[in-house]
């Protein structure tokens, strides 16, 4: 007897077009690759599913990066989805909250490979020429913000040997995102698919397991964020259960990790930086990484407080002739102890300050962030702040605050 089945490829939050704006401060060759970093891991997903002879490729959402499209990303994304119309590999798409309908683009038409979901939730068939038929389901965001219940209007149909729901939203209790066209793991049960694919979350992420609801994740790490290999999942859905395959797509990988800075020279930090920096560069892909230094044992008189710019230099001197590029592009300190002693018990002017600023009630930041709230290009990129950002803000202003009045 023969098992019917599908193959395809689930992807989502590929966000062509992202300016990276925000790191002009990298070194040429570098930015460009950051640039041009979503599109090359387009091309990856897209050799994946020639090579492997899918049945069709799933986009959950969030193509393109911004509402106002622009040229480059579009024409990107058009050769891409030509290069899978010439291997005869339909593509099932859905549009987001950030490259919803109603926005800003250039009207370039997609090869009749692509079936774009409408406003509305719609179903789609797919036949193999076998005969196996998969129904399925989606829509598409008109505007930026659909606060609405949408899986209330995913409906299964009587026909199909398998049914697949594609999904742009917000699983009930995740903070990270915008709470956008919410559902529960419930409303997803309740409907009798067999695979959900889901888009809007950026990290990897099972919401269920019987059957498969899944957040792949974005395709291409765009901020400090969005650490680790990012991808797809190449799916195996059959009449025996279902088989996930992740693939890696990035070509350049954000990482965090955490080094111990109690009681070292600066000669030896960098010494230890530098070593970690080649152990990366043996994974063979360009790094954008961050360092924690773990500070909790260090004195009021180590050096941490007056050399932190001097050691990103020097652990950046150099790098930008290397290849790959393990660029560390930022430090942040844990703080020692005897500061969080301090704004304890002393009764210090620099104890007292601390307090002060550690405590800043949530209007007060509003206001002090008001003016780059009111700037259009500033408030772009604090889309994503949350209580989490504005924590590490407080704790960077505060060691830049005792770098100073210790250097005095």
């Amino acid at each position: 007897m023969i098992v019917k089945k599908m193959t395809f490829i689930h992807a989502a939050d590929i966000h062509l077009g992202g300016m990276f704006s925000g790191f002009r401060h990298l070194p040429d060759n570098l930015y460009e690759r950051l640039k041009a970093s979503g599109y090359k891991a387009l091309q990856n997903l897209v050799q994946t599913a020639i090579k492997e002879k899918v049945d069709f490729v799933i986009l959950a959402g969030d193509i393109y990066d911004v509402d106002d499209r622009n040229l480059k990303a579009q024409v990107q994304f058009q050769k891409a989805m030509e290069q899978l119309n010439k291997e005869e590999i339909p593509v099932y798409m859905i549009h987001g909250n950030h490259d919803f309908l109603e926005g800003k683009y250039f009207e370039l038409s997609l090869p009749p490979n692509v079936h774009v979901f409408r406003q509305k939730v719609e179903v789609k068939k797919y036949i193999k020429e076998d005969g196996t038929s998969a129904m399925l389901y989606g829509f598409s965001y008109g505007k930026r913000h659909v606060r609405d219940r949408m899986i209330e209007a995913y409906v299964k149909q009587p026909a199909g040997d398998f049914h697949i729901g594609l999904l742009h939203g917000n699983l009930d209790g995740e903070t990270s995102h915008g709470n956008y066209a919410p559902f529960t793991r419930k409303d997803l049960l309740e409907k009798g698919f067999d695979y959900w694919a889901l888009g809007h979350i950026h990290k990897r992420m099972f919401v269920l397991e019987n059957p498969i609801a899944v957040y792949p994740g974005c395709l291409q790490g765009r901020n400090k964020k969005e650490t680790g290999e990012k991808g797809f999942y190449l799916v195996h859905l059959s009449e025996n259960g279902t088989e996930m395959d992740f693939r890696p797509a990035s070509v350049m990988d954000w990482k965090e990790e955490r080094l111990d800075a109690s009681g070292f020279g600066m000669s030896e930090l960098v010494q230890r930086l530098n070593e970690r920096k080649e152990q990366l560069r043996q994974e063979g892909k360009d790094i954008l990484f961050e360092i924690i230094l773990d500070a909790s044992n260090a004195r009021k008189e180590d050096w941490i407080y007056s050399d932190m710019d001097e050691l990103l230099e020097a652990v950046q001197e150099g790098e930008e002739l290397e290849e790959p590029m393990v660029w560390i592009h930022s430090m942040k300190i844990l703080p020692p102890v005897w500061m969080e002693e301090d704004k304890q018990v002393s009764e210090s002017f620099l104890a007292e300050l601390l307090s002060v600023s550690s405590n800043i009630s949530e209007e007060q930041y509003e206001s002090f962030t008001a003016s780059l709230s009111a700037n259009p290009t500033a408030r772009k990129y604090m889309q994503d702040w949350n209580q989490d950002t504005r924590e590490e803000i407080i704790l960077e202003a505060n060691m830049e605050l005792m770098k100073r009045l210790n250097s005095k």
